[in-house]
């Protein structure tokens, strides 16, 4: 998984911030894990991901990415980021 990447806001300035890549979507059922299974399978077999950019989770994974409870896996979709607002405007400034 690859975590938090410095992003530089604006280079003259030398103001940077990090930001988290990847989202982990969880199951808590058997059910929710099989629709991920299944969504997993067929994103990768239409567009051509390998696993570095979609792969599912087993249960202690998931759990210790987002310190849930009642997780029995997930998916993982490398090519998404996520920005704190309240981050970002205070890097700005």
């Amino acid at each position: 998984m690859k975590g938090m990447k410095t992003v530089q806001l604006a280079p003259e300035t030398g103001k940077s911030l990090q930001t988290g890549f990847g989202t982990i979507r969880l199951g808590r059922n058997t059910a929710h894990l099989t629709r991920q299974r299944r969504e997993v399978e067929h994103l990768c077999r239409s567009f051509g991901l390998t696993e570095d950019d979609l792969h599912m989770l087993g249960p202690d994974e998931a759990r210790t990415h987002l310190n849930a409870t009642g997780v029995v896996g997930g998916m993982f979709y490398a090519h998404s980021a996520a920005l704190d607002p309240a981050r970002l405007v205070r890097g700005l400034g």
